[in-house]
């Protein structure tokens, strides 16, 4: 799939924040995913420490909500981590898992994990 993938981030007080994967724009039509409660905050600090460092993410709004661009290549697998991930315990071994998936042992997945996504949206659409 071609498109624009972004990271939206919504803190919307100490406790409370959303994390929204969207494809194609940065409005709530656009949104595929929405991960919330709360270890979010942790999820998305430490996702954009590593999408940070490898060069996958360029940040296009920030403050209480804040909007990343995530590049082309690493959108899919993105989207794929962050169902997999949505309703983990251990966000520690995740978060090791995705930079391992970016640059580490697991990076040969990628392609795997954008076939995932695409499939995932394709069978959403037949209900």
């Amino acid at each position: 799939m071609e498109y624009n993938y972004y990271l939206v981030y919504k803190q919307k007080n100490k406790k409370e924040a959303e994390l929204y994967f969207n494809v194609g724009g940065t409005d709530k039509a656009s949104r595929l995913l929405r991960l919330k409660g709360k270890n979010t905050s942790t999820i998305f600090n430490k996702m954009l420490r590593i999408l940070s460092r490898t060069g996958c993410i360029t940040p296009i709004e920030t403050g209480k909500k804040s909007i990343y661009w995530i590049r082309d290549d690493v959108g899919p697998i993105i989207g794929t981590y962050l169902i997999l991930i949505r309703r983990c315990r251990n966000i520690d071994y995740w978060l090791d898992f995705l930079d391992e998936l970016l640059i580490g042992d697991f990076s040969h997945f990628g392609t795997f994990f954008a076939n995932m996504l695409e499939s995932a949206v394709n069978l959403s659409k037949y209900e």
